[in-house]
């Protein structure tokens, strides 16, 4: 769930390259995405999976890892934006 006054549309999803930087939720300071998720000991299966979700100036949410700071909902929220990323099987 997102702050969806804080979001700039429209929204983009892609897989994430070199030298791609947010703030994750909780932190204050912009990080490096490789960086993040190796001090994140997150497992090479999910750092190959993993998704950029970002709207015109930045990244919302490395999925399925963290989301940013910037758009995270607080007691001033007056708009939510849910998104939910889904795996469909084709038969």
């Amino acid at each position: 769930w997102f702050d969806f006054d804080k979001i700039k549309p429209p929204l983009f999803i892609r897989y994430r390259k070199e030298g791609d930087r947010f703030i994750p939720f909780g932190q204050k300071v912009e990080k490096k995405i490789g960086k993040f998720i190796t001090a994140q000991r997150v497992p090479e299966e999910m750092r190959n999976n993993s998704l950029v979700i970002e709207d015109s100036e930045k990244i919302i949410w490395l999925y399925p890892i963290r989301t940013c700071e910037q758009t995270k909902i607080t007691s001033k929220t007056k708009n939510i934006l849910q998104l939910e990323i889904r795996n469909i099987k084709s038969d």
